[in-house]
């Protein structure tokens, strides 16, 4: 079964349309330099950030391995991968606090930090109790 056939079988919810057309808008603009002055810069950030860390799976076949989700439209929306290779979007605040300060960042329950062996790469944190409290920001 194509990938595409795949995509439109599978029931999807009305968060995951509204996610489809905002990572393909976000497409549209990321690639296109007349229209970049449209997207804040810490949207365009996050979008380098996440493409860099995809699964390189991932990329190579065009698609999300788990949900089927085409890339790299699927690392322009706000939601994250559902491996899960990066965190959701944030906002310019919790951005700058991850990127810049390294800072645990918690979004919807999920704590993200980066991995200063592999360089930056973002780390889901599976026990929060190691979470310094004054480290998190939501």
């Amino acid at each position: 079964m194509s990938m595409t056939k795949k995509r439109l079988t599978k029931s999807r919810n009305l968060v995951d349309i509204w996610h489809y057309f905002l990572g393909y808008y976000r497409y549209w603009i990321f690639y296109n330099n007349k229209l970049r002055w449209m997207m804040r810069n810490h949207i365009h950030e996050q979008i380098q950030y996440r493409i860099r860390w995809m699964d390189v799976d991932c990329y190579s076949e065009g698609s999300c391995k788990l949900c089927g989700c085409a890339t790299t439209a699927l690392q322009m929306a706000n939601k994250s991968c559902d491996k899960p290779c990066y965190p959701p979007m944030m906002n310019a605040d919790q951005w700058r606090r991850f990127s810049v300060n390294q800072s645990v960042v918690c979004i919807n329950e999920q704590c993200w930090e980066q991995e200063y062996q592999q360089f930056g790469k973002p780390k889901l944190l599976n026990d929060k109790s190691k979470v310094h409290v004054t480290e998190k920001f939501y």
